[in-house]
């Protein structure tokens, strides 16, 4: 009995580790599949919260932060603020060197980079860095498996033979 209830523990243990296998292959696949529609989503979210950014604290503190961080300005560069405030003024953080009296034009030295197109930069870096480390964990997932598969065999060999 105590060598049934080891082997169907050990044999569940390899089905477990195949499974979390495959479903870590399944996510990394559609991951990168629906690509494409995370970057649509983001531009749409970006260009909604932009014209909130007048209006709601909250989204203008996520905007100046991501604008600072980011060196970028707008979604698609500073003309898409130029539509929201009907004249050439930007958000002060647009301006890597803000003037003393915290106005941001399009005549100043200001971020020419879209927001949208840094957010995909950082993503494609780090999306390949996340995919390695994922793959890198499937391999020793993998090496479990095959462990785990020999040192079944080996175990069952010495107790046939026994």
């Amino acid at each position: 009995m105590k060598y049934i209830f080891s082997s169907f523990t050990r044999n569940m243990f390899i089905v477990l580790l195949v499974a979390i296998l495959i479903l870590e292959i399944i996510v990394g696949l559609v991951g990168y599949i629906k690509k494409n529609e995370v970057e649509v989503m983001l531009e749409k979210n970006l260009n909604s919260t932009m014209h909130s950014y007048y209006n709601n604290p909250e989204i203008r503190k996520s905007w100046d932060i991501t604008q600072h961080e980011a060196e970028c300005c707008g979604v698609k560069g500073p003309k898409d603020w130029t539509v929201i405030t009907k004249n050439d003024s930007l958000p002060h953080t647009c301006c890597p060197d803000t003037p003393d009296d915290g106005t941001c034009t399009t005549h100043l030295n200001h971020y020419k980079v879209s927001c949208l197109e840094k957010m995909k930069t950082l993503f494609n870096r780090y999306g390949a860095i996340i995919g390695g480390v994922g793959v890198g964990i499937g391999a020793a997932q993998l090496i479990g498996v095959l462990f785990a598969t020999c040192l079944a065999r080996s175990i069952r060999k010495e107790y046939e033979t026994v």
